[in-house]
Order: C-alpha cells, then sequence, then structure tokens
C-alpha cells in the first residue's frame, strides 16, 4: 500500500511540476552525472552517451538525448580521435544533420505522445549517425522515421475521420428516435429520407476509409467538418431527390402511391451513399428539358 502511495504521489508531483528538472528528475547516479557533464541538461530519452574522459590526448563527449518538448537535441565535446574526419566528411555531416532537422520538423500534430516519442527515437539514431560519420545509416533512418511517420499520420487520419462520424451519427440516431416518438410531423417520409442520406453517407466513409488518399496533415477540427459535412451532403442530396419525385420532376414512375416511407427511405440512403446519385438522375432530367424545348 505504501508503494502504490508513493507511486500515486510521484505521479502528481510530476504532473504539476512546473521546471523540467522536477518534471523529469534524474533517476540514477549515471543520469546525474551525465546531465551535469553537459550543463544540467534534462532529458526524457537518452538516444546516446559517450565520454572519453580517462583516454589521453584530448577527451572527446557526446550526447544524444530527447528533451522535455520531445526534440532530439545532442551536444558534442572535443574531436572523435577514433574516427577522424576530413573536410569533406564534415560538410556532408552538416548537409546530413539539416537533412535530419527538415524531416523533425515534419507536421505530427495529430498522433499520440507515444508515437510522436517513437518517432524521434527513430530520428534520433539518425543523429547519432550523422555525428558518427555514418552517412548510409542517416539515410535508412530517415526513410524508417519517414514512413513511421507518415503512416501513423494516415491512421490517426483514418481514425478522426472515422470517429467523428460515429459520434455525429450517433447523435442523429438518438435526434430520430426521439422525434419518432414524440411527434407525428406532417412530412415524417421526407424527414426519414434525410435521416437515411446521412446514414447513408456514413456507410460510404465506412465502406471507403481504405481506399482515401490521406496524408495526415489536415487539423484535428479539418477531419471533423469533413466527417460532419460528408453526412450533411448525403442529407441534402436526399432531402432535394425526394423533393424532386414528389413534385413529379424525377422518377416518376416510381412515385405510385405504394410503400412511400420505404422508398423514400431507399432513395435517402442511395442519395447519400452515392454522391453521384442525385447529380445523375438531376443531369438527366436537365438534358431532357433541354431536348423538348
Amino acid at each position: 500500500m505504501g508503494k502504490l502511495w508513493n507511486y500515486i504521489k510521484d505521479k502528481w508531483k510530476r504532473y504539476w511540476a512546473i521546471k523540467p528538472e522536477d518534471k523529469y528528475p534524474a533517476l540514477d547516479d549515471d543520469q546525474r552525472k551525465y546531465r551535469s557533464e553537459f550543463g544540467n541538461i534534462v532529458d526524457k530519452y537518452l538516444i546516446y552517451y559517450r565520454n572519453d574522459a580517462d583516454e589521453k590526448n584530448e577527451p572527446y563527449k557526446r550526447i544524444v538525448y530527447i528533451d522535455v518538448e520531445n526534440d532530439i537535441d545532442w551536444d558534442e565535446r572535443g574531436d572523435d580521435p577514433k574516427n577522424p574526419p576530413t573536410e569533406e566528411m564534415k560538410k556532408q555531416r552538416l548537409a546530413e544533420l539539416s537533412k535530419l532537422n527538415v524531416e523533425q520538423a515534419m507536421p505530427v500534430q495529430n498522433l499520440s505522445e507515444e508515437e510522436i516519442f517513437t518517432f524521434k527515437k527513430l530520428l534520433g539514431e539518425g543523429y547519432n549517425a550523422a555525428l558518427s560519420y555514418n552517412f548510409e545509416q542517416v539515410e535508412m533512418a530517415i526513410r524508417e522515421a519517414e514512413k513511421y511517420r507518415s503512416d501513423r499520420n494516415k491512421e490517426r487520419s483514418r481514425w478522426l475521420l472515422l470517429t467523428a462520424a460515429t459520434l455525429f451519427l450517433f447523435l442523429l440516431v438518438t435526434g430520430y428516435i426521439l422525434f419518432v416518438i414524440c411527434t407525428e410531423h406532417p412530412h415524417f417520409e421526407l424527414i426519414s429520407a434525410v435521416f437515411m442520406g446521412a446514414m447513408g453517407s456514413y456507410v460510404s466513409i465506412w465502406s471507403r476509409y481504405g481506399k482515401m488518399d490521406m496524408t495526415g496533415l489536415g487539423t484535428r477540427w479539418l477531419h471533423y467538418l469533413e466527417a460532419v459535412s460528408r453526412m450533411g451532403i448525403g442529407a441534402i442530396f436526399a432531402f432535394v431527390i425526394i423533393c424532386a419525385l414528389k413534385s413529379g420532376l424525377v422518377l416518376q414512375e416510381l412515385n405510385n402511391g405504394a410503400h412511400l416511407l420505404s422508398l423514400y427511405m431507399a432513395l435517402g440512403f442511395v442519395a447519400g451513399f452515392s454522391e453521384k446519385f442525385v447529380p445523375s438522375v438531376l443531369e438527366s432530367f436537365v438534358y431532357k428539358s433541354e431536348n423538348n424545348q
């Protein structure tokens, strides 16, 4: 019980901590040592540490780590006697570090804390390889980190889109159920068709989301707006096709007065599911009207 209480207190203290060193305190003497060697840094995750202070000649020290803001940072003191670089190698190292900086700046705003952390760890290995003049390893680290970031961004986009659509559908279903229970509206068939249009759009989103070419670079609210807009357009299409049907402009052979509710709901669903259905029906009507003039 005492261990649990200490764990809760530690988590609570870190959550409300203001200073980075209070939020991520050193866990052991080794961590305290290398932090002090590089100016009392605060690392969230250590990628690489080396200190040749015990060797003769000029001591060499290097550290690569992820800081408290999830950025990759590094520090280097002295020249590496085990791997003396040429001027050409130094120039290439600067170029590789620039590539890594560009990759680190790529958008990750929709990813979770854990996903961002994994992306930075993969990229951190590239920084360490660049500092070691292992340029082939740098290119591989960039490819792996970019693939991970791109895949997670696409997954997160789909998750945001489907979550927003599902929540919006839940609200619509709840409202429709209450409408059915509590009211006797004269345009019940039309309202039911509009609801089925939104339902059709929702099913369309789910059936096609795996084929959507999503980059994941949009903001969270853009994904929410896209989901709601698609379902709203489905409802509008359903409203338009039913109004056109009731007025006798299109599909007159279907409007025979039998099973109107089922007909309107089925047409509403199709109008929402297929974004080409209503435009094609209206285009056909316009084409016939123009030819009859």
